[in-house]
């Protein structure tokens, strides 16, 4: 009792300092008094951007904690930019947390390809976890047919707009893209920049080039691509950046978007300066009150009739660190993320879908749209960040960017494809 009530004390004003030398030095002061009161404790490591998300960790501690009273639990948060860094330092240097937070698919296996996460393979077994994860999300959690984390929530990505902007203009959410430059023709004729954007995060861009080739050359296209497997300058990629620059040439993207994250892009949505943004349903949870009932959603729309749905359907996931000195209570941990009735209530407020499939959904609007849309996709995909190794997705993503103010198709096509010889051919992409 007297633990709880010091964690719920003290843990959240650690997580809500800024300072992280300070933070991490009051995590490490915590570690050391709550371990006189359990018999072991582990220490995990969170990605927070919001005090919603915050708070649901928090949530997702208190329960843990109430039901493992022999394990003291600690969290370490950091945002986004700051956490990718970390984590990868940590690990290169065989050190930090016990459990993570992160993201399945390449971004989860180019640390399992340096043996830096701990195999779950007999977890797997012993708890039946492939009935309860479905095989596509299985495969972005595993390496040569072995497990590495456990899966606890997935999400979708479109378009969000002012649905009273829509009305006054007499629009209908496009359905081809026909129909979306007719929408963007409209908005501009009104003085109303088309997309909004804040580039200053350049996986916000990331997001156009995934869905343009998604919707020209279809998912298995793109999953070799980004495999290393198709040259950048083939004529088909060259087709996703021309595509891509009649948008940028008829000026349809927001002005300054490199001076503004996605975050700050989106009041130019609420003020109705902008149309729409593609973004993904973490967004939702970053909506005042005021615009709850006001904005809409719609997905990506078809271009090439002969190539499947694909959705964008990125995957959070938990792992252990392969050098953990607490290797069984970590996995009891795990056991408890995996849970249907936990992932149920943590993507309540994570703006996600479970990835147990025994778990309930909450279908508030923006949920019951995304689920209906990745349920009836022909076929899911993750970010482009997440499906290629960080020393290719970083400089291919600031090409990216700065092609949004260049518009130089044959330039950017052919420094991708000096990136991809470097890092995506199979000797580069096996190295950590």
């Amino acid at each position: 009792m007297i633990l709880k009530q010091f964690q719920q004390a003290i843990f959240p004003l650690i997580m809500a300092i800024s300072h992280s030398a300070l933070r991490c030095t009051l995590v490490c002061l915590c570690s050391v008094l709550t371990s006189a009161y359990c018999s072991a404790s582990i220490t995990i490591a969170v990605l927070t951007d919001s005090p919603t998300e915050r708070g649901n960790f928090s949530a997702l501690g208190d329960q843990f904690t109430a039901e493992n009273p022999d394990i003291g639990l600690n969290f370490i948060a950091y945002r986004s930019p700051e956490y990718k860094v970390l984590v990868s330092e940590w690990l290169a240097k065989r050190a930090g947390p016990d459990v993570f937070f992160w993201h399945g698919g390449e971004r989860l296996q180019q640390f399992v390809r340096g043996g830096l996460v701990a195999n779950l393979d007999d977890m797997w077994q012993d708890s039946d976890f492939s009935r309860q994860f479905t095989p596509a999300l299985t495969d972005l959690v595993s390496y040569h047919d072995s497990k590495y984390a456990v899966p606890i929530s997935y999400y979708h990505w479109g378009f969000f707009y002012k649905k009273s902007l829509f009305r006054r203009l007499n629009l209908a959410t496009p359905t081809s893209w026909q129909d979306f430059l007719h929408v963007c023709a409209t908005l501009k004729q009104h003085n109303i920049n088309p997309i909004a954007i804040g580039s200053m995060d350049p996986w916000t861009v990331a997001a156009w080039f995934d869905y343009l080739n998604l919707r020209l050359n279809g998912n298995d296209f793109h999953q070799a691509l980004l495999r290393g497997e198709i040259e950048f300058t083939d004529q088909r990629v060259v087709h996703v950046f021309e595509y891509w620059q009649k948008l940028l040439k008829n000026d349809y993207f927001l002005q300054g978007h490199e001076k503004l994250n996605w975050n700050e892009a989106l009041p130019f949505i609420f003020r109705e300066l902008s149309g729409f943004t593609l973004i993904g349903n973490f967004a939702a949870t970053r909506l005042p009150d005021s615009m709850q009932e006001e904005i809409g959603f719609f997905p990506f729309p078809q271009i090439n009739p002969s190539v499947g749905q694909t959705e964008e359907a990125p995957t959070d996931v938990f792992f252990i660190n392969a050098k953990t000195k607490n290797l069984a209570h970590a996995k009891r941990f795990m056991q408890f993320v995996a849970r249907a009735d936990v992932q149920a209530q943590y993507n309540n407020y994570a703006a996600g879908f479970p990835a147990n499939i025994n778990a309930e959904t909450s279908l508030n609007y923006f949920n019951a749209i995304g689920y209906e849309l990745l349920k009836n996709a022909d076929s899911l995909s993750q970010f482009f960040d997440r499906q290629t190794p960080d020393v290719f997705s970083k400089p291919a993503m600031a090409l990216m960017v700065a092609f949004m103010l260049n518009m130089d198709v044959a330039n950017t096509v052919q420094q991708l494809e000096v990136l991809r010889h470097e890092h995506l051919l199979a000797d580069e992409k096996d190295a950590f």
